[in-house]
């Protein structure tokens, strides 16, 4: 039997050279192994990436959260004697994310953890390394739900000072969305993005769209992307919107709609190695690649309608990319970019230009997001943000607010972000308020993407649910 090009027996012996020689100081033999309850909060994290542990006590079970880049995060569940274990992407097989990796540890004490964790790229194993993980801030959050009436109350200890506040009943509206077959754990988490009354929705590699605000939706033919010149039409991965044209990415191909999604044409193709991210903003267009190619890096869609890589002042080693943000004031000029090993405190691996790509120079934090507050403009990161492209940042003034998902009330001025769990948060950097649809969604069910459109706010999760609310609610 093979599984993506590779034999089981391949397979397994991959894994056993991850994980099957861990030293006993490594998962230490207590005989009979004790119950571990680890601490809730986040944890120092050796060699590279990002890890807390969360609690859900609806279940009464805590969870490990481990993200290789520190901004796409995967759960594990933690078992009574404290093992976890996570697989995000494939061996040999055609899931092949740039932050790929496979963590298996186990907690020695309720406050540190100890294993092996396997970085991986392009579906192949490229360092397997000991890892230790150690509590550093505690921020617990506990969920209560009782029909359609729920209470949130978080708690975050930092030192000696400890607030609690308790989520306000803010109920969304589901929307009927076609059942689309996947197991929505191994693909990109879906995407929702909006122009009008027009709702495009990305699950599991199926497009879907809704002329209706969201009554109904229908599945686009899998024809309607033409097919690139060099290849067939892969995974499709995420979206994006400018003005009135839809941009839909696949592993290899660009693809733009000027009709609403009745129609696109093929934009740009690169079958070497992965198109990673894109980003349009008033025609200006950027892309990245990812490995260490010739066109690795940040592209950059010229006026003749052609791509070129500027990468001055980026080193080759740096070239790997995962992530492109434009600026929404300055979009011919200023841009964002950052690299699958963007945690790297030594060789950090994020950037920005302030001249269009013509020379790039470091930055301390990764850009998730830009707009503009007031005429100003706002770039967001996981922990920090900043109002001066980047040369000083401040933290987002509550404990709770690492956005994963993103989207701004145009009208009221006013941003809406979630850190893909069941909770999206609406205020401003220094002042946030939860805004549901806490105990509304499932276990082991996250806030995806956000759109806002015509006074409401869409968001999808990681199930392929949509839900919506009027933002003056």
């Amino acid at each position: 039997m093979s599984f993506g090009g590779k034999s089981l027996s391949v397979l397994s012996i991959s894994l056993t050279i991850c994980f099957s020689n861990i030293p006993s100081a490594v998962f230490p033999v207590y005989g009979k192994q004790r119950q571990v309850s680890p601490t809730v909060g986040e944890y120092s994290f050796s060699p590279r990436g990002c890890f807390n542990v969360r609690e859900d006590v609806r279940i009464g079970r805590k969870h490990v959260y481990f993200a290789s880049n520190c901004y796409s995060y995967h759960k594990a569940r933690v078992k009574k004697n404290g093992h976890f274990r996570k697989q995000w992407g494939q061996f040999g097989g055609t899931h092949c994310p740039t932050d790929g990796f496979v963590i298996k540890g186990r907690f020695q004490s309720e406050t540190l953890a100890r294993g092996r964790v396997a970085y991986m790229f392009d579906c192949r194993i490229t360092s397997v390394r000991k890892f230790t993980a150690e509590f550093v801030e505690e921020n617990t959050t506990t969920t209560s739900t009782i029909g359609t009436t729920s209470t949130t109350s978080t708690t975050s200890t930092t030192n000696t000072s400890t607030t609690t506040t308790t989520l306000p009943v803010v109920i969304w509206e589901e929307l009927s969305v076609p059942t689309i077959e996947g197991d929505y754990s191994s693909g990109p988490l879906p995407k929702i993005a909006a122009i009008d009354g027009r709702i495009m929705l990305l699950i599991e590699s199926v497009l879907l769209r809704s002329d209706d605000f969201g009554q109904s939706w229908h599945v686009l033919d899998d024809y309607i992307l033409p097919k690139p010149p060099f290849d067939s039409l892969n995974y499709l991965s995420t979206l994006d919107v400018d003005g009135d044209n839809f941009y839909v990415l696949s592993r290899n191909a660009l693809y733009m709609s000027e009709d609403y999604g009745d129609s696109f044409e093929w934009l740009f193709g690169w079958k070497w190695d992965p198109i990673t991210d894109v980003d349009f903003q008033d025609g200006y267009g950027w892309l990245t690649i990812a490995n260490w190619g010739s066109r690795s890096g940040p592209n950059r869609l010229t006026s003749n309608g052609s791509w070129e890589v500027v990468e001055a002042g980026i080193s080759h080693h740096h070239s790997n990319m995962g992530l492109v943000v434009i600026d929404t004031l300055q979009p011919d000029k200023i841009v964002y970019v950052a690299g699958s090993s963007s945690t790297y405190v030594r060789y950090p691996n994020r950037y920005r230009t302030l001249n269009g790509g013509e020379l790039w120079e470091p930055i301390e934090h990764v850009v998730s997001f830009a707009t503009q507050l007031n005429g100003t403009s706002l770039i967001l990161g996981r922990t920090h943000y900043s109002t001066d492209h980047g040369t000083t940042w401040a933290l987002h003034g509550a404990g709770e607010i690492k956005p994963y998902a993103f989207a701004k009330d145009s009208i009221a001025d006013t941003l809406y972000v979630s850190n893909y769990d069941d909770v999206v948060w609406r205020g401003v950097p220094g002042s946030w308020e939860p805004y549901g649809p806490s105990g509304q969604l499932r276990e082991y069910e996250g806030i995806a993407s956000l759109t806002f459109v015509q006074g409401y706010i869409f968001a999808a999760t990681s199930k392929g649910r949509v839900f919506r609310i009027k933002t003056d609610q």
